[in-house]
């Protein structure tokens, strides 16, 4: 008996749905709590968080005049109910994929992103939302405070840093 294109279909559909699905599971909620982050300044972000959540930070920058010659570097830190929960070095940059430790959570890098780079003005440009870690906090819920501070590196222009937890 000879597949027909319904059986091949169906079996490119199988072959699919688990790359879709963890796609789909890994995409940032909405978020509980955020805070727009200056450049190199300290900033703190408040939220009253129940069981599991995730924090991430939504980077949008600008740069030149050296082609993919972008980067971030700075630290997080998580508490839970006053207790620290993790702290954890982030570095951003062009082809690499967001720090703090992504093993550790079995999940890291880039959900979507988008970069262009303009030759004749000698600019560019990187946007993108990297998963920076998981939060667990009790049932009942619990205060979580991250804090600490991003600064660009030299050339590159941060136009938007948010960090935000979701489910």
């Amino acid at each position: 008996m000879e597949p027909s294109w319904t059986h091949v279909a169906a079996g490119l559909a199988a072959v699919l749905a688990a790359p879709v699905a963890l796609i789909v599971m890994r995409r940032p909620k909405s978020p509980l709590a955020r805070v727009e982050a200056r450049p190199g300044e300290a900033f703190s972000l408040r939220a009253t968080v129940s069981g599991e959540a995730r924090l991430w930070l939504r980077y949008d920058l600008a740069y030149g005049p050296v082609e993919d010659a972008w980067r971030v570097d700075g630290e997080v830190r998580v508490s839970v109910d006053g207790a620290p929960a993790w702290r954890d070095a982030v570095r951003l940059q062009f082809n690499e994929e967001a720090t703090s430790r992504p093993r550790r959570f079995a999940e890291g890098g880039s959900f979507y992103g988008l970069s262009a780079w303009s030759g004749p003005t000698d600019t560019g440009s990187a946007a993108a939302t990297v998963f920076l870690g998981a939060i667990t906090a009790p049932a009942a819920g619990a205060e979580v405070v991250v804090a600490g501070s991003l600064t660009p590196a030299e050339g590159t222009r941060a136009t938007a840093l948010t960090l935000f937890i979701s489910r």
